[in-house]
């Protein structure tokens, strides 16, 4: 009978991630844990709650713990799943974090090539109307700086690191 009662728990349990409800599951799966602290799903369900299906990139609590725990008493199948999953998580986290790295630089990178964009097209604008109005001195002035500007603007686009 205890054994079919611990079932329903973890099956709800399990339930409550499917649905992504997280806190629920949480709420029912510590006290479990307290009592039977080696039970390898409801270890793995800890990890699932934890890591909210493995989609949460910045975890509050130790989740490998509970990881371990649960690899120790899971048959061979279980196993290979769970260490897949596992390192799909891993993997995903360190290409996130490669990404807010890269971010930055990017982001700047496209400001500065804006910038460069609005004042050839300024440069080119206003030098060909000073062009029209018989000032061809400044205006060719102007286009020359937009060809400058243009210039600046390819290396900056097209060069490596």
């Amino acid at each position: 009978m205890a054994m079919n009662q611990d079932e329903n728990i973890l099956f709800k349990i399990s339930e409550q991630c499917d649905q992504k409800d997280y806190e629920s599951a949480k709420i029912l799966l510590v006290p479990y844990l307290k009592q039977n602290p080696n039970h390898g799903e409801a270890n793995f369900l800890m990890v699932r709650v934890l890591t909210q299906d493995y989609t949460l990139e910045k975890v509050d609590e130790d989740f490998e713990q509970y990881f371990q725990v649960a690899l120790i008493h899971a048959n061979e199948k279980q196993k290979k799943e769970m260490i897949r999953q596992y390192n799909r998580y891993i993997e995903n986290l360190r290409l996130s974090e490669r990404i807010e790295q890269l971010a930055p630089r990017s982001l700047k990178k496209t400001l500065l090539s804006n910038f460069f964009v609005f004042l050839l097209s300024f440069c080119i604008m206003i030098g060909i109307i000073l062009c029209f109005y018989e000032q061809i001195t400044s205006g060719l002035i102007l286009i020359g700086v937009a060809i400058l500007l243009g210039v600046m603007q390819y290396l900056l686009h097209h060069t490596k690191k």
